[in-house]
């Protein structure tokens, strides 16, 4: 009797001893838990937001460039984006030999690619922006943010810009810039469309880089590499 009864006091004085540390642990893990469903929610906004961007641009594009469009189908260009952002291909296309991120932006802006360049482009762009706020695909997302990624992928959307404008200074057959926007609004250049992304994906990188007390390396503008794509 005399042995259980000290048993049963060690266990309580140990029991008692720990359930603080346990009580912190518990409270460490929802504190993460809840951080990290606030940053998927904050990245599936961000990309919901891109998504649509971009769904306005290959329209646009395509109604800049027919000839393009025509690279690939015979359907309308509204057809086309549907296709491509709503089909159950997983971004994996035959015309741009189903490549995504960097490989398909490259391919937008090589000049002997002879495929369908908005496709390219789009399918680049949507691929890299997915993956650089930590997603899977563009309805599921880790919760895990690299702002240095984000950082980098808007320094890629920026050589693509960059690429394109050079494109069109040696190829005959040019990849319209200049944009008609619906409803009767101005027209628009396709630099201006880039450069506003470019902008909000900055600002995600240094928004997640302040929560994250994370220091960015910049690129130094002046070197070789600020015109290089930033593999990651």
């Amino acid at each position: 009797m005399f042995k259980f009864t000290m048993r049963y006091f060690i266990v309580l004085f140990f029991s008692l001893l720990l359930t603080p540390t346990i009580q912190a642990e518990s409270l460490k893990d929802i504190h993460k838990t809840t951080k990290q469903s606030k940053t998927v929610e904050a990245a599936s906004q961000a990309m919901a937001e891109h998504s649509n961007v971009l769904r306005q641009l290959m329209l646009r594009l395509y109604q800049a460039n027919p000839n393009e469009l025509k690279k690939s189908t015979q359907v309308s260009a509204e057809e086309m984006v549907q296709w491509t952002f709503e089909g159950p291909f997983g971004w994996k296309f035959d015309g741009v030999r189903h490549l995504q991120e960097l490989d398909a932006l490259s391919l937008a802006v090589d000049a002997d690619f002879p495929g369908d360049r908005v496709l390219a482009l789009i399918t680049g762009l949507h691929t890299s922006l997915t993956r650089a706020y930590g997603g899977k695909n563009e309805y599921d997302f880790s919760g895990e943010i690299d702002p240095q990624y984000l950082y980098n992928t808007a320094r890629n959307i920026e050589i693509a810009r960059i690429k394109i404008t050079e494109l069109n200074q040696t190829q005959l057959d040019k990849f319209k810039q200049t944009l008609s926007l619906l409803d009767g609004e101005k027209p628009v250049d396709l630099t201006q469309q880039l450069n506003e992304l470019i902008r909000r994906v900055d600002a995600d990188a240094n928004r997640f880089a302040g929560q994250k007390q994370q220091t960015i390396q910049l690129l130094d503008r002046r070197s070789a590499d600020s015109i290089s794509w930033q593999v990651q």
